[in-house]
């Protein structure tokens, strides 16, 4: 159990530090495929959608051709569509209890 806790953590730690690295590089070069597409990655683990979302079609409008970007697009829009079904489950919930 101990080992499961601290590989969660050092993945946990790797994220942010790719998030960082991956920010520092687009103040260096805004447009920078690789940058975009690692920071959309980390956004989407931390499921901050909107964020990923933004990363990911800058990277795609800038390389459309990109395999790699276009199968984290596809992950994104995957998780995006779980969301909105377990938001209306809960939504449907809500009103069912009201009732």
């Amino acid at each position: 159990m101990c080992l499961a806790k601290s590989l969660r953590l050092s993945c946990h730690l790797n994220n942010a530090a790719c998030k960082l690295r991956s920010g520092e590089s687009l103040e260096l070069d805004p447009l920078n495929v690789k940058a975009l597409f690692r920071r959309s990655q980390a956004y989407l683990k931390t499921s901050e959608l909107e964020k990923a979302e933004a990363d990911i079609k800058k990277a795609l409008a800038i390389d459309p051709n990109n395999r790699e970007v276009k199968l984290e697009y596809m992950e994104l829009k995957e998780k995006q569509r779980e969301y909105d079904k377990y938001q209306a489950e809960l939504f449907s919930t809500m009103v069912s209890r009201m009732s």
